[in-house]
């Protein structure tokens, strides 16, 4: 999925990333700051010493009396002229509140005037975020972000993943095209639906089920059996995204269920 394809950009990147500073899930300015302080000073154990960062400087860094503009500005004149500094946001979801029309806004003001201010530093500052819904930060400062977009597996891509999923591979053409669809295309809807067979609670059958409801319900999905089973190779991205944000909840609540009963 989207860490995955975010490790893959970090070896690409390789030294030219620098200094890499990597968090997950909810982040503020602070936390963000904190861990640059860290990774600086790994860094610098590594260099020579008049290459290093200060520990004057790291110090003052991470000095929470001081706003986090006043000690991003010691980052921008001190740290970036000498060594790059790649900030790397997983999961940057939990940080957003969806709004239909635009994308996902983040929900922490001070972290969103942050990032804005991140992402115009000199290109010594780079910043990679993973996330299920677009980036918004103020005065649309994500148009300094290249946007690029993982969509859902095609059935082929599907069939090279289900090769180390065994009970999805055990499965009939039809049945893997069908849960293929059921879960939008989605490579961690596809691992926790194998779980959930490999557990030995559940048949693709009963499974499918739940699925089926869930596209009748939720997407009004007419015929969900039919569109499950001859719907296109190819599946349209908005609608197996929203499937999936769906179908991913039922697949590891059921599989929570199986743990608490074993």
């Amino acid at each position: 999925g989207k860490s995955t394809l975010a490790a893959h950009a970090m070896e690409i990147l390789g030294l030219r990333a620098g200094v890499l500073v990597a968090l997950s899930g909810v982040v503020a300015p602070d936390v963000i700051l904190e861990t640059i302080v860290r990774r600086l000073r790994s860094w610098s154990l590594g260099q020579p010493s008049d290459r290093g960062i200060s520990e004057r400087l790291l110090a003052a860094m991470r000095n929470v009396r001081l706003p986090w503009r006043e000690r991003l500005d010691l980052v921008a004149d001190h740290v970036l002229p000498n060594v790059a500094v790649t900030l790397l946001l997983d999961n940057f979801e939990d940080n957003q509140v969806v709004q239909p029309a635009r994308g996902g806004r983040v929900r922490n003001e001070d972290l969103a005037a942050f990032l804005s201010s991140w992402v115009k530093l000199q290109d010594s500052a780079r910043l990679l975020v993973t996330s299920r819904h677009p980036l918004v930060l103020p005065d649309m400062s994500e148009s300094w972000v290249t946007d690029l977009h993982l969509g859902p597996l095609t059935l082929t891509e599907a069939r090279r993943l289900v090769w180390r999923l065994p009970a999805l591979d055990a499965l009939a053409d039809a049945d893997l095209r069908a849960a293929v669809a059921a879960v939008g295309g989605h490579p961690r809807a596809l691992e926790y639906l194998d779980a959930l067979l490999r557990g030995g609670h559940a048949s693709f059958r009963d499974v499918e089920a739940r699925l089926r409801e869930v596209l009748r319900t939720q997407h009004e999905i007419a015929d969900p059996h039919f569109w499950m089973r001859e719907g296109p190779g190819n599946l349209d991205g908005l609608l197996a995204e929203t499937i999936t944000l769906a179908v991913t909840d039922i697949l590891l609540s059921t599989l929570l269920e199986q743990l608490e009963t074993v």
